[in-house]
Order: structure tokens, then C-alpha cells, then sequence
């Protein structure tokens, strides 16, 4: 385990952010008009994620 977090650390800790940042319930507020920006953001997230792997 040890080698991977030598050899990956940029990749592991930008999967712990897109696993906490998928899981955290923020506090209720308006982001805008645009309907359905949470799942852009989590596209976005993902395929940042993707492009690191």
C-alpha cells in the first residue's frame, strides 16, 4: 500500500476528493437557473478523475 501512495499521490488524493465531494451534502442553496448543474459538476469531476488515472 505504502508503494502506491509513493507512486500515486496526486491520483489518490484526487479520488478521495471526487469520493467526499460525491458524498457531501452541502447546505441548500440556489446555484442557479441552469437545471441539472449538480450532474455537470459530476461529470466534470469524473472525468478530471479519468484524465488523471
Amino acid at each position: 500500500m505504502l508503494y502506491y501512495l509513493k507512486k500515486y499521490p496526486i491520483s489518490l488524493a484526487i479520488i478521495a476528493v471526487v469520493i467526499y465531494l460525491s458524498f457531501f451534502k452541502p447546505p441548500s442553496v440556489e446555484i442557479g437557473k441552469i437545471p441539472g448543474i449538480d450532474k455537470v459538476a459530476h461529470v466534470c469531476m469524473y472525468a478530471g478523475l479519468s484524465g488523471v488515472l
